[in-house]
């Protein structure tokens, strides 16, 4: 049978199992606790030889992870990039205790923090019970900023529900090596010249939120952009204004953007009517062929933004299980 057929929590008890015996490292109790290991590389062959299969497979076992990352130093090395490769933060509570875990004047934590390519912050979707709503004040916005400042290789940032009015807040300090940004919903203007740190972003995806014309203009002409994507959320009163539709033929003056793409969340049939209408409206203009219109199958467009912050994750593993 090939590592591939086990579960994963069956392969992460055997791992953990044949690592104690070679070298009886202490599982820790907490995160706190699992930060260094106690014994230098004492892995046998068998398993450095299969190490990327093992820890995809281990990957999303939070407790099995904490104790590998006591196994030995060769351990530590492989796990601590998986646990901070992707974060989401969803609460004001989890904001909090993650910054106070991570001392950023410490370079230990530092070094952690700079691991961190994939950031959450806001609700994971509009049904869940978070404090995080949109215009909410429990946002703890001088700690983001902390956070933003110390995480100095984010990727790919998503900020879900975060007002308008304190978006000025964070745009100095959105770092440089972010390639794919998402907000919404009514993120306010959108100005790639005001990002103090010039990150090259690739990929900006603006959900349930309007944009002037000199905003898109921006966006689409970007030397650095290859995706502006739109999400709309079909509801009994969603409609697709001119507007909108009249700020598309600005994208035939990129000669570097790949695709515009408007993305349609909500139940099946209003869905399918919206998507018809803006169909028909970018028809009837002759636009760029970049410009495309789709249904996507999940209904709440947090959600949806969600499981797909998770699959980057997902990709990183399976990328390690292939080296």
């Amino acid at each position: 049978m090939g590592l591939t057929e086990f579960g994963s929590d069956a392969l992460s008890r055997l791992f953990v199992r044949t690592v104690i015996l070679s070298s009886s490292p202490v599982c820790p109790g907490s995160a706190s606790e699992a930060m260094e290991p106690a014994l230098p590389n004492v892995l046998p062959p068998e398993l450095l030889y299969k190490r990327g299969q093992i820890f995809t497979l281990a990957s999303e076992d939070l407790h099995t992870n904490l104790c590998l990352l006591l196994v030995c130093h060769t351990a530590h090395d492989w796990v601590l990039p998986l646990l901070y490769n992707t974060i989401s933060l969803s609460s004001h509570a989890q904001i909090v205790s993650f910054f106070v875990a991570h001392d950023t004047l410490q370079e230990p934590h530092m070094h952690r923090l700079r691991l961190v390519r994939n950031l959450w912050l806001g609700p994971q979707a509009n049904t869940s019970d978070s404090s995080l709503f949109y215009g909410s004040n429990a946002w703890p916005l001088t700690i983001i900023h902390r956070i933003l400042y110390s995480c100095t290789n984010v990727e790919s940032l998503y900020l879900i529900n975060l007002d308008q009015n304190e978006w000025f807040r964070l745009e100095n300090v959105i770092p440089s090596s972010v390639k794919r940004l998402a907000m919404g919903p009514v993120h306010g203007p959108f100005i790639l010249r005001n990002l103090n740190h010039c990150p090259h972003i690739e990929s900006f995806t603006s959900a349930l939120s309007f944009m002037r014309d000199d905003e898109v203009k921006e966006i689409v002409t970007y030397p650095h952009m290859r995706e502006f994507r739109r999400i709309l959320q079909a509801h009994p009163l969603a409609s697709v204004s001119d507007i909108l539709v009249d700020q598309l033929p600005c994208v035939s003056a990129s000669q570097t953007l790949e695709s515009m793409r408007f993305e349609i969340c909500g139940p099946q049939e209003r869905a399918f009517g919206l998507l018809g209408t803006i169909t028909a409206k970018i028809q009837e203009r002759h636009v760029d062929a970049r410009i495309t219109a789709s249904r996507v199958a999940e209904e709440d467009w947090m959600a949806y933004l969600h499981h797909e912050f998770l699959s980057l994750k997902n990709a990183y593993v399976w990328q390690l299980a292939r080296s």
